[in-house]
């Protein structure tokens, strides 16, 4: 037979409410940004705003316009996201192997929480080979504008400057959808 107190008692009682309202909370939490990310996406075909972002160096990045003349990829990511930093970023630099003619750019947004420094950031991308430009989002305000659910996230744009894709994740059908893509884009561009 097992004796319990009932200090254990009250503490148990205690630990399953906390648990309760992390998990409503959570619900509510992920509920709500369902819901943002549904009613809120960018609409393929649109024009994207001009964005907000700096250079590792922390000087203003090109306008978004001045990439038109080809196809762009921009990679949202975070240096705190497992998947970023294992899959995403490797994928964006096989990408821009793959696919010459492509513009790629990765945008570093800051949430709350652990702020990266550039140097942090530099640091990294130069450890994994990064060829192509890195920018900094202004904490994450690009990241807010152009609707991006979470990191990594992919918008794929055509060469005026038209979001043609875009696309949440890293694992194996957000890469295979954004392979295609950009497959589909380069046919129709070579026609």
């Amino acid at each position: 037979m097992l004796i319990r107190s009932k200090t254990f008692d009250k503490m148990l009682v205690a630990n399953v409410r906390k648990v309760a309202r992390f998990s409503l909370l959570f619900l509510i939490t992920n509920t709500l940004a369902t819901l943002n990310s549904a009613t809120m996406n960018l609409i393929e075909g649109q024009v994207l705003p001009d964005w907000e972002i700096k250079t590792l160096n922390n000087r203003i990045a090109p306008d978004l316009r001045s990439f038109q003349g080809a196809p762009l990829l921009i990679l949202f990511f975070n240096l705190g996201c497992i998947a970023c930093r294992g899959r995403a970023i490797p994928y964006s630099k096989r990408f821009s192997e793959l696919y010459p003619f492509l513009q790629v750019v990765c945008i570093h947004s800051n949430f709350k929480g652990i702020h990266y420094l550039p140097g942090q950031i530099a640091s990294f991308i130069k450890k994994k080979g990064v060829q192509y430009p890195v920018f900094l989002d202004q904490g994450k305000k690009t990241y807010d504008k152009f609707h991006a659910e979470g990191t990594p996230h992919w918008l794929l744009i055509s060469s005026q400057g038209v979001l043609l894709k875009s696309i949440f994740g890293s694992m194996g059908n957000a890469i295979h959808r954004l392979d295609y893509g950009l497959t589909e884009l380069f046919q129709k561009e070579a026609i």
